[in-house]
């Protein structure tokens, strides 16, 4: 007989860019907080999407350790400062993870190698003894020590949380059940609740004694004989996290909220949290230290027992004063608050440890491994070890110290308040004290050899030494204005940044000073030039701009109302790296023009069977043409992307062009098939498109598909089919269990639908944050939920 199918196809719409060619490689994406473990006061972690962040002094500086990009780090638990283990997925929806780390998280490496879907709690008694839980019932156990865990048994349901009280004895709970298992885990059997809900969290303060929070009424299980007979309690909001500290001190974690009680369990006071969330983590150390990890970073502590909390923020998204590379891939910014950021490949940006809560204005790179940095009060730090960790040097002052230039490795200057000026040659270790002869602040230092160079402060000072600074004159500048930055390029063309967003230019060592650009609207923080024709300027709202005819005139490339960019180093005439507020570093590759060819449609369709491809360029430069490329996945295994095609380009044109591919293949139940564009240069120079997804569905079968777009906002769509006429019930869920909106409840005929969900049509109106939501098929006996991610 043969099968039919029903062909979903994801569809992407480009966008054309109105900016040239600059990228974020470091921004805050206000992403979730899943887990939390301290080992003292001090000392603890927090994981979350795409990231692993520690801190020493108790949350007052929070340092990203690790990006896991594109995993969902849903629970941790450490033995010490440097032996834990991760869990979690593979983005939204994907295969999950078990990992290790013997560093305290800088590396991590699997340790469970076969595919498994979500893994999401963990929970360690020692080095020998771990278990861990996730989707599809299934329960891993360490196997023999933390490096490795292996598969031990499959529970009744999605599994959401693990909790051992020793080495035999330990429950897990999931959808509706609560497990048990008295072998440490080879075996499990189920508790009787009389509860048919979402189970969240366990938690047990001996053998006899626990407890479970539900969705179900926002119910609370108490148990005091192991599990056996169970009393609920509904508590009137929501329930997430649990934690004893001993038979009468308890908290509870909720949805911008925290429950606390003194009497095991009787009373509830319930304490609200000014710019709460939902909060999916919660760890109390004592009876009065305790934090929370919820949604949009969302990160608070109490050291009053729960009563009063304040917000931790993450670092690295401080304000960035300065930034510095090496080469393409290697660079340093610094900020506000010894806000340190590092790269060793351009693209992934971690926090190194400052040990200074000074703000940082100037940073240089000597090497590879080395670079300095200078702040506020005179600070002066190094670092060693590819800019991770950094130590103080003495400076001998306490001005703020607020620009830095090394000549080479060994010979360096610092410019600062109050006519300060330092120098080094012994690659910063120690530092000097310079005369200037002034007491204005020096706002920026600049040597084009060992002799000759320059500084510029307030009042339009300019100051030239030619014995290394030693003994300096002063030139007249043209201005009063506050100089921002100062650049040589050799001894006689120089340029000067002054406040209100004016350039000025000399072509005779400083002797006389010329304004060549007077940005009325907005202003400028720093420029950097490549050579005396080409450079970039940053500053008030989010501008960038280029110059190619020696500062006279620019060319806005980049702009966002909403941030200030206030340092900006070229590393040659096509890459360029800018920092500013918020932690947000861009970059450009390409002199920031816009790209050769610019993608705005790429679309699939079904025709007899076949795939049809269709794409449009806006404009093309250079275009050779585009390779078709496909990749298929079945059954959790993806094949690799082959070329399957290749269309002409259209070399040079300003005008819409119009492209489609016929793919013969046939497509079959379960499989997913994506495809790409490889877009390709004259100069053999190519770019990717986004990937285009197409599914097959089976009529023969019930089968709920995955909902597209995903993620979405504010609306999405999801098909299912069913072979036999069924009373079909179709409902969303949030995370917490609770529904949200019912979408089918009716007897439908066998075939394939299609139904819309828009976020902003729920059941009573709920207005529905982002997040990660459940949507779940019943028809007859078949029962299928997804998983889907809302992003506002």
């Amino acid at each position: 007989m043969k099968a039919n199918f029903l062909l979903i196809i994801v569809i992407f719409l480009l966008n054309v860019s109105t900016y040239a060619q600059w990228d974020y490689v470091h921004n805050d994406q206000q992403n979730d907080f899943f887990s939390i473990k301290f080992l003292t006061e001090d000392t603890g972690y927090f994981s979350g999407e795409e990231r692993f962040v520690s801190t020493s002094d108790g949350g007052r500086y929070l340092t990203t350790i690790n990006h896991f990009y594109g995993y969902d780090v849903l629970s941790i638990d450490f033995l010490n400062q440097t032996d834990g283990v991760a869990v979690g997925r593979y983005y939204y929806l994907g295969p999950g993870f078990i990992f290790h780390t013997t560093d305290g998280g800088q590396n991590w490496n699997p340790a469970y190698n076969d595919f498994v879907s979500s893994v999401n709690d963990v929970f360690l008694l020692d080095n020998e003894h771990g278990w861990a839980v996730g989707d599809g019932g299934n329960i891993f156990k360490t196997y023999p020590n933390m490096n490795w865990w292996t598969y031990v048994a499959s529970g009744p349901t999605d599994l959401n949380a693990v909790f051992f009280i020793n080495q035999n004895t330990g429950w897990a709970v999931g959808w509706g059940k609560i497990i048990k298992s008295t072998d440490g885990g080879d075996t499990w059997f189920e508790l009787q609740t009389g509860v048919n809900s979402k189970f969240n969290d366990v938690f047990f303060i001996n053998e006899n004694n626990g407890w479970v929070t539900a969705n179900d009424n926002n119910s609370l299980l108490h148990t005091t004989d192991g599990g056996n007979i169970w009393s609920v309690t509904n508590l009137g909001t929501v329930l997430s996290k649990v934690q004893f500290l001993s038979d009468s001190v308890g908290f509870i974690a909720g949805s911008g909220k925290i429950l606390k009680t003194v009497d095991g369990g009787l009373t509830w006071d319930i304490i609200t949290i000014p710019d709460g969330t939902y909060f999916n983590s919660m760890q109390f150390i004592n009876e009065n230290s305790g934090y929370l990890a919820g949604g949009y970073e969302r990160l608070f502590k109490s050291t009053d027992g729960g009563e009063t909390w304040i917000r931790l923020m993450l670092g690295e998204f401080n304000k960035l004063k300065s930034i510095h590379m090496n080469s393409v891939n290697g660079g340093v910014a610094v900020g506000e608050d010894g806000t340190i950021l590092k790269t060793i490949n351009g693209s992934d940006w971690l926090s190194g440890f400052s040990n200074t809560y000074q703000k940082l204005n100037s940073v240089y790179l000597l090497d590879d491994a080395t670079a300095v940095a200078v702040g506020d009060s005179g600070k002066i730090i190094k670092s060693s070890d590819s800019y991770l960790n950094w130590e103080e040097k003495n400076s001998g002052v306490s001005s703020n110290l607020n620009s830095l230039f090394f000549i080479n490795r060994n010979i360096g200057w610092i410019g600062g308040n109050n006519g300060t000026l330092l120098k080094s040659t012994d690659n910063g270790e120690t530092w000097i004290i310079l005369n200037t002869g002034t007491t204005v602040n020096i706002n920026s230092v600049s040597f084009v050899d060992l002799s000759k160079g320059w500084c510029g402060g307030d009042n339009g000072l300019i100051l030239k030494t030619t014995d290394g600074g030693l003994n300096w004159i002063q030139q007249n500048s043209n201005t009063t204005g506050k100089i921002r930055a100062i650049e040589f390029l050799d001894t006689y063309i120089g340029f000067a940044l002054v406040e209100g967003g004016k350039v000025f230019r000399t072509d005779n060592g400083g002797n006389d000073w010329n304004m060549i650009h007077d940005d009325q609207y907005y202003d400028l923080y720093d420029f950097s030039f490549y050579n005396s024709w080409l450079g970039w300027s940053c500053g008030q709202y989010g501008h960038i701009n280029r110059t190619l005819n020696g500062g006279s005139t620019w060319i806005q490339q980049f702009s966002s109302p909403s941030i200030n960019i206030n340092s900006i180093y070229s590393i040659d005439d096509e890459v360029c790296y800018a920092a500013g507020d918020n932690g947000i570093i861009f970059r450009t590759l390409n002199g920031g023009v816009p790209l050769p060819v610019e993608l705005i449609s790429f679309t699939a369709s079904q025709q007899s069977g076949r795939i049809i491809l269709n794409w449009e360029t806006a404009t093309e430069l250079n275009n050779l043409g585009f390779e078709v490329q496909r990749k298929i996945e079945k059954d959790n295994f993806q094949s690799e992307w082959v070329t399957i095609g290749f269309k002409p380009g259209s070399g040079t044109s300003s005008e819409p062009k119009f492209y489609n591919f016929i793919d013969e293949l046939k497509t079959n139940f379960g499989e997913f098939i994506y495809y790409r564009l490889k877009q390709i240069d004259f100069n053999g120079e190519f770019e990717y498109s986004d990937e285009l997804l197409v599914g097959a569905v089976s009529l023969e079968k019930y089968y709920l598909f995955q909902n597209y777009p995903n993620p979405f906002n504010p609306s999405t769509k999801i098909n299912y089919s069913i072979p036999v006429n069924s009373f079909v019930q179709l409902k969303i869920y949030d995370l917490l269990g609770t529904e949200v909106a019912v979408l089918v409840n009716e007897e439908k005929q066998a075939g394939v639908y299609e139904v819309e969900f828009n976020s902003q049509q729920t059941t009573k109106n709920k207005q529905l944050s982002s997040g990660v939501y459940y949507y779940q098929l019943k028809a007859g006996e078949f029962v299928q939920t997804r998983k889907m991610i809302l992003i506002k």
